[in-house]
Formats: C-alpha cells, sequence, structure tokens
C-alpha cells in the first residue's frame, strides 16, 4: 500500500523534475534573447552585427545576473532592458505551466496504480478464459478423430478466482475500471501459450482433476507473483504502459495479494484502498509538493545561511531538493514530529543521493530545525513533536 515514505519520495522526485525544467527554461529563456537580436533577413534595414551581438550579450548577462544573490549588472539600454523583460516574462510563463504540469500528474500517478491493480486481476481471468479456450479446441479436434478428450479445465473452474471476481466490492472496482485487455487477445493468447502453459506449477495444476481450495488458491498465488510480477515479458508490457512501473510495481504486488490474502480471512474478500487514509495522505502529498515550489526562495536561503564556505549552487541539486522538502514538511505539517521528519529524509538522501548525503542532510536538518524551533516558525504539538535529535 501507499505509505508517507512512498509519497515523500514522488514529491522529491516530481520536486526534481520540476527543477531540471527550471534550467530547461533558462535556455530558452536565453534562446528567446538571442532571437531578439538575430537578423531578421525579410527587414529592409540595415543590420549592426557588432552591435547586434554587444547587445545581445549585455541581455544574456542582465538576464543571468537576475538569478544570482550578487546582480552586478549595470542599468542597461532600452533595447537589452526590453529584450530582458520579455525573457524574465517568457521564463515565468514557462515554468507556471511547468508546475501546473506537474501538480496535475501528481494525482495521475495513483490512479494509474489502481488502473493496474484492476488489469492484474483482469489478466488473471483472461488467463482462465484461455484455459477454457485450449481445452475447447483440444476436445473439438478430438471429436473430429472419434477421439475423447479430458474436459478438465481447472484455471477456468478455478473456486477461489471465481469468488474473488464476484465479491462486491472487486466487481465494482473491476467495472468502475475501464481499462481492458480488448486490444490484447492475441498477446493474452501468446502469454497463456508461451509463458503460463509452459510453467512446471501450473501443468501440474491442469493434471489435477479434482483441485481443492487450497490447490487453486495456490494456483493463483503463483500466476501472480512468478509471471505477472516476475516474467520478463510482462514485466515489459507494464513498463510500457506505465513510465513509473518500476517504482509503483510493488505498490501494485502488494494491493493485488492483499486481494487475494483477503480470500483466507474472516471478515472476507476485501479491494484494499491506496490506503487507509487516502484523501488525508493526498493532500498531504500536493502539499507538500506545492508548498516546496512556493516557498523555494526561503528554503533555500535557509540552507544558504548553514552551508559554511559553500555556495547554495555547488550543492548537488537532488540534496537541495531533498533539504527543502525536508524543510517544507518540518514547517507545514504540525502533526508529523520533527526527528521523523529528519529521518524519513535522510533515509531518501541513501537511498537516492550521493554516498556523502546522509551526513550532510542529517546536519544541515538538524541546525535548521533547531533555529525554527527557536524561532517558532516551526509550531508543533504534542509530546515528541518537537524533538529533533
Amino acid at each position: 500500500m501507499v505509505n508517507r515514505r512512498v509519497l515523500r519520495i514522488k514529491a522529491v522526485k516530481n520536486l526534481y523534475a520540476y527543477e531540471n525544467c527550471k534550467l530547461a527554461n533558462l535556455e530558452l529563456a536565453r534562446e528567446k534573447i538571442q532571437q531578439d537580436f538575430a537578423h531578421d533577413l525579410n527587414s529592409m534595414e540595415p543590420y549592426d552585427v557588432q552591435k547586434m551581438n554587444e547587445l545581445k550579450a549585455a541581455a544574456i548577462l542582465r538576464f543571468n545576473d537576475h538569478f544570482k544573490a550578487e546582480k552586478k549588472s549595470e542599468k542597461a539600454s532600452p533595447e537589452v532592458e526590453e529584450s530582458f523583460q520579455n525573457a524574465i516574462k517568457y521564463y515565468k510563463k514557462l515554468i507556471d505551466e511547468d508546475f501546473k504540469r506537474i501538480k496535475k500528474s501528481l494525482s495521475s500517478d495513483f490512479d494509474k496504480i489502481k488502473e493496474n491493480q484492476v488489469l492484474i486481476w483482469k489478466l488473471v481471468d483472461e488467463f482462465a478464459k484461455q484455459n477454457r479456450r485450449l481445452v475447447m479446441e483440444k476436445v473439438s479436434l478430438s471429436e473430429k478423430f472419434g477421439q475423447e478428450s479430458s474436459t478438465t479445465m481447472p484455471l477456468y473452474s478455478n473456486k477461489v478466482l471465481s469468488k474473488i471476481l464476484s465479491t462486491p466490492e472487486v466487481e465494482n472496482e473491476i467495472t468502475r475500471e475501464k481499462s481492458s485487455w480488448a486490444n490484447d487477445e492475441d498477446k493474452i493468447w501468446d502469454w497463456y501459450k508461451n509463458i503460463v502453459r509452459k510453467q512446471p506449477f501450473f501443468d501440474q495444476y491442469l493434471k489435477n482433476n479434482e483441485p481443492n481450495e487450497e490447490d487453486d488458491f495456490q494456483a493463483i498465488d503463483e500466476i501472480i507473483r512468478k509471471l505477472i510480477f516476475k516474467n520478463e515479458v510482462i514485466e515489459t508490457y507494464f513498463e510500457e504502459r506505465d513510465l513509473n512501473w518500476t517504482e509503483n510495481k510493488q505498490i501494485v504486488r502488494s494491493l493485488v495479494l492483499k486481494t487475494l490474502k483477503s480470500f483466507q480471512e474472516p471478515e472476507g474478500i476485501v479491494f484494499p484502498p491506496l490506503s487507509y487514509n487516502w484523501e488525508e495522505d493526498l493532500d498531504y502529498y500536493m502539499e507538500l509538493f506545492s508548498n516546496s515550489v512556493t516557498e523555494n526562495d526561503y528554503y533555500e536561503n535557509l540552507i544558504e545561511k548553514k552551508v559554511k564556505n559553500w555556495k547554495i549552487d555547488r550543492l548537488a541539486s537532488l540534496d537541495k531538493v531533498i533539504l527543502k522538502a525536508a524543510i517544507c514538511e518540518m514547517i507545514t505539517f504540525a502533526s508529523i514530529p520533527v526527528k521523523v521528519t529528519i529521518n524519513e529524509f535522510i533515509e531518501i538522501s541513501k537511498t537516492y543521493s550521493t554516498p556523502k548525503s546522509k551526513k550532510f542532510v542529517n546536519g544541515l536538518l538538524d541546525a535548521i530545525s533547531e533555529d525554527l524551533i527557536n524561532s517558532g516558525e516551526i509550531k508543533k504539538s504534542g509530546r515528541g513533536l518537537i524533538d529533533s535529535k
């Protein structure tokens, strides 16, 4: 299921993507300045190459200085100032579009998880239908030659699968989710014949003329664990339809297996939500991303004050993103203990950033959190929420 660590990781990754968009947008804005002073081949006016190059260089310098703490550009000519102002407007327009696009994608990523959760169960059902198809083809062929053929089709008649798919909660989710395998009939048939049928465990299952409930359960469990989430061909299919499959795979797997395991639970079969408090978790996720962006300059300033003998732009870009997201969480979410925030983002730095990041991130967050607590900017209520040690 989706927990807060997953949400933090996804927030950091999206913030990192947004920072890369900003860098790309800076280049696009500089290109716009170059276009302002490029030779218009349709113009009859004389073109002074040296003058235009000087104006272009001055406008780009003015633009670059705008993003530095210490601005060095002197007062610019009207042509340079106009080009600079237009480039700034263009840059802000681009980053605003990227912010809205990425923010919109935050929830759609989880929609894809729900979609894949349903699609896995539909895939198991499709394999069951192929079991019947293959058996009926053999029966038909045998009848032509006056021979007898087994009509046993254990996967199609699988009692566990039938009960799970007919449970109202599961049935409603499957009906609600429009994605299907309708356009992949040949692919399903190929997978069944060349992947599913060739598995030793499945071959044994098919030879069992009277499988009991435990046999049925085991067959579905192994199809899910050993085939759908491990077979390279099937994996490639899901990777192509979900760009985040590598990180979403374990979440989808846990949700699907939770439904299967619930078959054996006294409470009955469930189709688990992404998390038990999904609306609250989604609000947390959206706010962590949005506030990290809107308060970026303030968070960056807090970091720069604590980075001795270093310029902020010399820090690893991912470390900066991790630090700013951590600061955002400490300030924004009153119910999350400071210590939890620091520990969680240290773990993210260990996994995704440089070997030295853990110690660096830990030291900076300790120092920054102490200042924010003393200044009253971190407001926590409840025992254990304020301690950063």
